[in-house]
């Protein structure tokens, strides 16, 4: 069964969070749709724009973990996996030989454009029915509760008050 948003917000007790989750859950899926051609995924293409945003730093998976809030499991398959595509490379450290440094490859920077043209499809879908004032606002409005959770964040959920 098909349920949108709106549905949600008929029904009480109403929980933004819960709205929240069912459209970002839904933009991902979009994503991953429109990704599929390049054969990576939403999460793999926000690890390579991270990489190219710090290029000149040297990143290891630590930095990345906490980046996307992931768990070091998850971030290690997700780095394999773009490995095993060619868009990034393992090189060690050469200050820790422990360390193992990330950064993209030729080819992970040259599908930048194409990852970067599917994040513009994803605002006209997140954006289209709204004016430019509304976007503006909505910006406004996401960006401060980003702040808000970021000020208040504690391994991952809002501190205790």
């Amino acid at each position: 069964m098909e349920c949108s948003a709106a549905d949600l917000c008929r029904k009480k007790p109403r929980h933004i969070a819960i709205l929240y989750h069912v459209i970002a859950h839904k933009l991902t899926l979009c994503q991953n749709r429109l990704l599929e051609p390049l054969g990576i995924t939403q999460q793999q293409s926000r690890l390579m724009f991270f990489l190219h945003f710090h290029n000149a730093e040297r990143l290891n998976q630590k930095d990345m973990e906490s980046f996307m809030h992931l768990s070091a499991a998850s971030v290690t398959s997700l780095i394999a996996n773009l490995e095993k595509g060619g868009y990034v490379e393992r090189k060690t450290s050469e200050t820790d030989g422990r360390a193992k440094l990330i950064r993209l490859t030729r080819k992970g920077e040259d599908t930048l454009p194409a990852i970067d043209e599917t994040l513009r499809q994803m605002d006209e879908i997140v954006t289209g029915a709204l004016t430019d004032e509304e976007k503006s606002r909505m910006e406004e409005l996401l960006l401060k509760v980003d702040g808000y959770i970021m000020e208040r964040q504690e391994n991952g959920c809002l501190k205790k008050s």
